[in-house]
């Protein structure tokens, strides 16, 4: 149980490290500081590029995904409680950071990594709405929060058990995304265009 713990806390706390702050630092960029301050990959995107954003993604998946694989493919004696807190732990930490001030990001590539390494096909049906919602509007924000929905609902098909923990997510993700809900809401949201459409 010592081990277990430890592991949350380390789950946390790997999820609290903010890789877009620390990238943008490499380039002499306070990320939080520009843009729309936000330390994921999407203010990385618009404000270093591609590359940058594509490094930053990955980093924060793995936040995650790792805890995920943890809990439900690695340790075998835990109770579904267990593997939830372990799962949702580095999402808390990114969202709430203790290297932030307890501030952080949205949570959205961290939560994408927790549910590829809890079931791969609750992570395709976020990717899928979210592209979708993405190609159809360009609004990342819409395309988080839908795919977030959707892989909640689905996990209410598939699961022998109604997954709380996923409702949580979906919740706590979408307080996360208040200020992008009433943009939304006002039709001032921004569109993200993608590097042949910036060009062109």
């Amino acid at each position: 149980m010592i081990v277990y713990w430890l592991c949350v806390v380390g789950a946390y706390l790997w999820g609290a490290l903010p890789f877009g702050y620390i990238i943008g630092l490499t380039r002499g960029i306070d990320i939080t500081k520009v843009g729309s301050g936000n330390i994921g990959a999407t203010n990385v995107y618009r404000v270093m590029g591609v590359s940058f954003a594509l490094v930053t993604f990955l980093f924060d998946m793995s936040k995650g995904l790792i805890p995920a694989l943890l809990a439900f493919h690695l340790f075998g004696d835990l109770s579904i409680a267990q593997q939830w807190i372990l799962f949702l732990s580095p999402i808390i930490g990114h969202c709430i950071s203790p290297f932030l001030h307890f501030k952080g990001g949205k949570g959205v590539a961290a939560s994408f990594g927790a549910l590829l390494g809890f079931d791969i096909r609750f992570a395709l049906i976020f990717a899928i709405v979210w592209g979708i919602t993405f190609i159809i509007t360009r609004w990342v924000s819409l395309g988080s929060l839908l795919g977030l929905w959707a892989a909640f609902a689905v996990g209410c098909y598939l699961l022998p058990y109604t997954p709380w923990a996923l409702l949580f997510l979906a919740a706590f993700i979408t307080w996360r995304h208040h200020e992008n809900i009433s943009r939304l809401l006002n039709g001032k949201e921004n569109r993200l265009a993608l590097p042949w459409e910036k060009n062109g």
